[in-house]
């Protein structure tokens, strides 16, 4: 039988990421895992008693992905093993690390997964489409896709159709659309709700609007948004999906935001659920529990 293969997406500018690898590789090697990372980490990791192979190529080979690394690492990496149908297991080595499954000091935990001891939680995402010049370009988000003014100081003037009807007009630095899982990143530094992610919803929280009344507002996942932005003369209006893309928009193009089919499958091993990890990571910060 062929050696359980899982493959490593670490963030190498986390300080504590280097020294997890080394102690988390010799885990998997024990367990009967072979760890695989990309070719161009290779350099700086010698010594490693890991395989050095691209994801595209190897990713059918492999049953998990693991992340090392902040929420940021973990959002990159579950987009990318979610298009390979490949569940992904956090580590934690940021500060936050509210998506993570394991901390670095609960390493030994991962050799329960030649095992399969573990549990999967499928989480919602989103998809955010835009057509310019004739060609539509498409991104993906776990947390939240986000409308927004691409030049400080300006407000922009957004209107957010449900289906086709029009809704709300905002003048704001912009518009969040968020997932359950997002409702804890960005959207709530804007006042949204927090959402149990087993609540299927898209939250829209307008950022610093002009209007005192404008609050968030839950949609039904079956709903189709549809976004168009004012920015004003010689300005655009900018598109991003957790953080990681940036399209700048042309005035009054529309952005459709959907339920993507797609969902991520998040590992853990069953000793935090969605409350324990909101308390000691969310609500609890500033009280003491700072993680």
């Amino acid at each position: 039988m062929n050696a359980m293969k899982v493959f490593l997406m670490p963030n190498m500018s986390r300080k504590n990421v280097p020294s997890a690898l080394s102690l988390a590789v010799p885990i998997l090697r024990a367990a009967q895992i072979t760890p695989v990372l990309e070719p161009a980490l290779c350099p700086a990791l010698p010594g490693l008693a890991a395989e050095f192979e691209p994801f595209e190529s190897c990713a059918g080979e492999c049953s998990l992905v693991i992340a090392l690394g902040g929420d940021g690492t973990i959002l990159h990496a579950a987009k990318s093993a979610v298009q390979k149908g490949l569940p992904v297991l956090g580590v934690n080595g940021g500060r936050v690390g509210y998506l993570a499954g394991l901390e670095i000091s609960e390493l030994r935990q991962l050799e329960r997964l030649a095992r399969h001891d573990y549990e999967t939680e499928r989480r919602m995402m989103l998809e955010a489409s835009v057509s310019i010049g004739g060609k539509t370009k498409t991104i993906y988000a776990l947390n939240d896709v986000v409308l927004a003014k691409g030049t400080p100081g300006n407000l922009v003037d957004i209107d957010l159709y449900c289906d086709r009807d029009l809704l709300c007009r905002y003048r704001s630095d912009g518009l969040i659309f968020s997932t359950p899982t997002g409702s804890t990143a960005y959207a709530l530094s804007a006042g949204g709700p927090i959402l149990d992610p087993s609540i299927s919803a898209i939250g829209v929280t307008p950022i610093c609007p002009h209007s005192p009344l404008a609050r968030t507002i839950l949609f039904s996942p079956e709903k189709r948004l549809t976004a168009r932005a004012r920015a004003g003369e010689g300005r655009a209006a900018v598109l991003t999906a957790d953080g990681e893309e940036g399209i700048p928009l042309p005035e009054d193009v529309p952005v459709t935001v959907r339920r993507a089919a797609r969902e991520v499958e998040l590992i853990h091993f069953g000793q935090k659920n969605f409350y324990h990890i909101l308390n000691q990571k969310i609500m609890g910060r500033g009280l003491g529990n700072e993680v």
